[in-house]
């Protein structure tokens, strides 16, 4: 079903038709709306139709010159009064790629105001253009006319909507080419990538980035978040062998990103290529949120690498979790993290009436 699209509706009149209101639909694709009946004078009573358009309040899908996808029912003529119009179960029979986009915003929305305890506010979205990307200038997320299968495509350049939502506005990344296999890359860029990354396996948590996933027989509804073998990167146990400053690849950091939150514990196996030798992903039992890393940690700072994210992602966390939380990043080829704690900054405050408030004020 296509979950939170605008509906409107409309009375189909011969000098303009009236717009009788304005709906959304539900997470199971259904809407109702109640109208009264009166048509205007000598009318046999309304004459009902409705639009769909890919768009609402949190995010929108447009095509590349800013106009709306919509759809347009058939019209129901001269209804009576009490009259109940089923419109059954429709479908947009054009442009159906973008409602798959579409689809994959809501899932990167609804993942983000759950469990990342955080609404973005409105984000933007183009689609066909070319080539996928997060433009800061224009505040907007470009899609690929290819990449209507590739969902972790699309979360990864949500992802970096909601950095730059979280950073008021501010980019710190410099752009440009990059790649998996990038063993030093600008700090920011690494960063920002690795976010984007780490971000899409919190909403899809297969451990891979997949590059098109299509829509596998007997997957089920649309987006599948399911992995295929269509040649992606393994981000769960990632490896790159010349790597060994794992703040500048991106690579690296959305794997300790993923580590911090996900279930599975992993080591290298042998191979230094993936991690560090004696450290370990070892945190199933004091597995850290997604709101805290993203509500607690970046909404309202602005890091310009993932060692500066570090500092203030350190404060937030005590005991095992934050000693699990610096074993990933040394395992991740982190360069030497400060062991930050603000057990002093609490102790301080912790007489005070507003002792939360000033503690957020210090932290920041």
């Amino acid at each position: 079903p296509l979950v939170n699209v605008s509906v409107n509706l409309y009375d189909d009149d011969t000098f303009g038709d009236d717009h009788l209101g304005t709906t959304v639909t539900d997470w199971n694709g259904n809407w109702s709306f109640t109208v009264n009946n009166d048509d205007g004078f000598w009318q046999n009573g309304r004459d009902v139709y409705y639009t769909f358009h890919l768009g609402n309040t949190r995010w929108n899908v447009r095509d590349n010159d800013g106009e709306d996808y919509v759809w347009t029912s058939a019209v129901h003529e001269d209804l009576s009064d009490g009259s109940v119009v089923d419109f059954g179960n429709e479908t947009g029979s054009t442009d159906p790629e973008s409602m798959q986009v579409f689809a994959v915003f809501n899932l990167g929305w609804n993942h983000i105001t759950t469990a990342g305890g955080q609404d973005p506010g409105m984000i933007e979205a183009r689609y066909p253009t070319t080539g996928s990307f997060f433009s800061p200038s224009t505040e907007r997320v470009n899609i690929d006319a290819a990449d209507n299968d590739g969902p972790d495509t699309i979360l990864h350049e949500y992802g970096h909507a909601l950095m730059h939502k979280a950073f008021g506005g501010k980019s710190i990344s410099p752009g440009g080419s990059h790649g998996f296999g990038d063993d030093s890359q600008d700090p920011g860029l690494a960063y920002s990538e690795g976010w984007g990354s780490g971000f899409m396996l919190s909403v899809c948590p297969d451990g891979m980035y997949n590059w098109h996933e299509g829509n596998a027989e007997g997957a089920g509804e649309w987006p599948t978040c399911t992995a295929q073998n269509d040649g992606g990167r393994n981000i769960e146990q990632f490896s790159d062998v010349e790597n060994r400053v794992g703040e500048r690849n991106e690579g690296r950091v959305a794997a300790a990103i993923s580590d911090f939150r996900d279930q599975p514990n992993d080591n290298n196996g042998g191979s230094e290529n993936r991690g560090r030798n004696g450290e370990s992903d070892a945190n199933s039992g004091n597995r850290i949120s997604l709101a805290t890393i993203y509500r607690d940690s970046m909404w309202g700072f602005v890091h310009n690498d993932f060692l500066d994210f570090w500092i203030t992602f350190a404060g937030n966390l005590s005991g095992t979790a934050q000693s699990q939380a610096s074993d990933i990043m040394q395992y991740t080829w982190m360069s030497l993290p400060l062991d930050v704690s603000c057990v002093a900054s609490k102790v301080t405050v912790a007489e005070r009436k507003d002792a939360s408030t000033l503690l957020e004020g210090l932290r920041a």
